[in-house]
C-alpha cells in the first residue's frame, strides 16, 4: 500500500464516520453516547494508521486478511469432522492419480472412478501415460499420490535426487495442464510385513525422510503439498500387508486433500496450505 493510497483512504473513512456520529445525534437515540464513543475510537485508530509506515499497515491488513481467510478454512474442517458436510460431496471437477494407494479410492465407491488414474506399481514417471485422459476431462484440481515405487528406481537414490526428478515431472504436468492446481501427498509410510517381501523395499523404512525432501522442494514452487502431519499414528489404518491402508484412512486423507484444495481457492500460498489445523488425532 503506497502513501498516495493511505493518504486518500484515512481522510474519507474519518469523513465517514463524522457523518455516522452526527446522524446518530440526530436519531436522538439512547445509544448516543456509546456510538460517539466507538466512532471516536474508530477515528483515533484510522489517525494512528496515517502516522504509521505504509508498508507496516500494509502488513498489519494483510495479517488480518489472511487471518480471516484460515478462520473460513477451519470453519470448513469443523463442518466435514462434525459430519454436516460429507468429505466426499466436496470432490468436484478434479482427477486422483497415483500408485496403488491412488487405486484404493476406487474401492470405496465414494468417487467418480473414471477420475481416478492409476496402476500398482506406478511411480512418477508415469504421469505423462495419462495426459490423453488429462485432456479429456479437463480438471480444474489434480492430486498427485506417488513416491513408494520412485524410491526402488534408479535416479532416486537419495531422497534429494527424488524429489528434483518429482519436482520436473510436475512441471511437464502444469504445462500440458496449464489451467489446473497440483497437489501433492506425502510418501506414507509402511509397516511389517512389508519390508521382508522383497529386498529393495527394505528402502521403504526411509520414506521419512523422502517426504521431507518433497516438502521442502515444493516451498515456492506453486505446487501445493497436501500435508498429513495430523496422522501421527498410521497403526489404526494399515491392512494387513502393511502398505495399503482401510477406508477411515482414506476418510481422513481426503479431508486434507480438501483442506489443501480450499486453501488454494482462497489465495493462501502452498506454505500456509500446509498448516491444516489438526484438532484432535484421528488415531485416537
Amino acid at each position: 500500500m503506497n502513501n498516495r493510497r493511505l493518504r486518500f483512504i484515512v481522510p474519507a473513512a474519518v469523513i465517514l464516520l463524522i457523518l455516522l456520529i452526527l446522524l446518530a445525534r440526530c436519531a436522538g437515540t439512547p445509544r448516543d453516547a456509546a456510538v460517539s464513543g466507538d466512532v471516536s475510537a474508530g477515528i483515533a485508530y484510522l489517525e494512528a494508521l496515517d502516522r504509521r509506515d505504509p508498508g507496516e499497515v500494509d502488513q498489519t491488513l494483510k495479517a488480518i486478511e489472511l487471518q480471516e481467510l484460515k478462520d473460513k478454512r477451519d470453519e470448513k474442517l469443523r463442518q466435514m469432522r462434525s459430519g454436516e458436510v460429507s468429505v466426499w460431496s466436496l470432490f468436484h471437477d478434479y482427477v486422483i492419480m497415483g500408485d496403488s494407494r491412488a487405486v484404493g479410492f476406487t474401492f470405496l465407491q465414494t468417487l467418480d472412478n473414471s477420475r481416478i488414474l492409476g496402476h500398482y506399481g506406478d511411480g512418477s514417471d508415469e504421469i505423462p501415460t495419462h495426459y490423453e485422459a488429462l485432456k479429456e476431462l479437463n480438471p480444474s484440481y489434480i492430486f498427485l499420490s506417488y513416491g513408494l515405487d520412485d524410491m526402488l528406481q534408479v535416479g532416486c537414490e537419495t531422497p534429494e535426487s527424488f524429489a528434483q526428478l518429482y519436482l520436473e515431472r510436475l512441471e511437464d504436468l502444469q504445462a500440458h495442464c496449464p489451467d489446473a492446481k497440483i497437489f501433492v501427498s506425502p510418501v506414507f509410510p509402511c509397516t511389517d510385513p512389508a519390508f521382508d517381501s522383497y529386498e529393495p523395499r527394505k528402502k521403504w523404512r526411509e520414506t521419512e525422510s523422502y517426504t521431507e525432501a518433497l516438502r521442502n522442494i515444493l516451498q515456492g514452487t506453486g505446487f501445493y503439498y497436501i500435508s498429513c502431519d495430523n496422522i501421527t499414528d498410521y497403526t489404526p489404518y494399515w491392512v494387513e500387508d502393511g502398505i495399503h491402508f482401510n477406508a477411515e484412512f482414506y476418510e481422513i486423507w481426503s479431508e486434507n486433500m480438501i483442506m489443501a484444495m480450499y486453501d488454494a481457492e482462497l489465495g493462501l500460498d502452498s506454505s500456509e496450505a500446509s498448516d491444516v489445523p489438526s484438532g484432535q488425532d484421528p488415531a485416537e
